[in-house]
């Protein structure tokens, strides 16, 4: 299935030990509660910065930063 597709990649690349790690709507096929416990476990890695594209307002809730792009332009969303 597709989730099982998105988790097997987010894998791979955790397992490679990259310094930069950009998903796109990587978890787009999971449910909410295995969404969070993958980025639960992709955060826990101090080393790691982790750019992701999402549409999911559940996803940014693991996000020290957050840009929204619209129109042609990026800005930061204040917490």
């Amino acid at each position: 299935s597709g989730g099982q597709r998105q988790r097997l990649g987010i894998a791979r690349a955790l397992y490679r030990n990259c310094e930069v790690l950009i998903l796109d709507e990587a978890t787009s096929a999971l449910d909410e509660t295995t969404e969070a416990e993958i980025m639960r476990r992709i955060v826990c890695h101090a080393e790691l910065t982790v750019v992701v594209a999402t549409h999911r307002y559940s996803t940014l809730a693991f996000c020290d930063q957050v840009y929204r792009m619209r129109d042609g332009s990026i800005s930061l969303v204040e917490p």
